[in-house]
């Protein structure tokens, strides 16, 4: 697997990993919503963090 993939499936799982904490908020009680906000926050700011490294292993493929 190369470092492309391996980006790529790891923004895939932050992804899925949203989409998990989502439906869980939607039966949460406030202090867990809470918590799953910022969760949601986190693996937002980790996809931001994998793209810039997508873009580097991009660049230096050329």
């Amino acid at each position: 697997m190369s470092p492309e993939e391996i980006l790529k499936k790891a923004i895939q799982l932050e992804k899925d990993a949203i989409e998990t904490y989502r439906s869980f908020k939607s039966d949460a009680d406030p202090e867990t919503a809470e918590i799953l906000d910022y969760l949601i926050a986190q693996e937002r700011e980790h996809i931001r963090i994998l793209h810039e490294r997508l873009k580097v292993v991009r660049l230096l493929k050329k």
